[in-house]
């Protein structure tokens, strides 16, 4: 692996790769000490150390998911489980166009397979609640009928 260098231009200061290589963008918030560069995104090339950010980043989204999915219960509106498979589309999405060039890795097919699986429960619990709505209804229905 050949070493990268920090080339200052027009008082911006970049790296550059020998090579050119598509490296993972990881954007972080850290107020710099005095004296030191402001860093405000790392570009990451090793595999490994890709794989590790790409890990942490994706078990960060897919825990707020469970949250969401976990909030619907029988209480839950039809809109409460709308707003949680319109969230688990929506980070399919991004992983498809953000993450394309990272099909390969493991983490990324793991991931893929979570929020399939999140979805798939979500639609399910979804349709359960929904009948057993409709049946309330219609037996509330009944018994005003009967009352007649």
């Amino acid at each position: 692996m050949q070493p990268y260098k920090v080339v200052k231009k027009r008082k911006k200061k970049k790296m550059e790769t020998p090579n050119n290589q598509e490296g993972f963008r990881l954007r972080i918030s850290i107020k710099p000490a005095p004296n030191l560069i402001e860093v405000k995104e790392i570009y990451i090339y090793n595999r490994d150390l890709k794989s590790i950010a790409l890990k942490k980043q994706f078990q960060v989204v897919l825990r707020r998911l469970f949250k969401m999915a976990m909030v619907c219960d029988e209480n839950a509106s039809d809109g409460d489980y709308k707003i949680v498979l319109s969230e688990i589309k929506r980070a399919k999405q991004v992983l498809k166009d953000k993450y394309a060039h990272e099909k390969n890795m493991k983490e990324y097919r793991d991931f893929f397979k979570h929020l399939a699986f999140l979805q798939k429960e979500v639609e399910d619990k979804y349709i359960y609640q929904k009948q057993i709505r409709e049946m309330l209804y219609y037996e509330q229905k009944e018994e005003r009928g009967m009352r007649r």
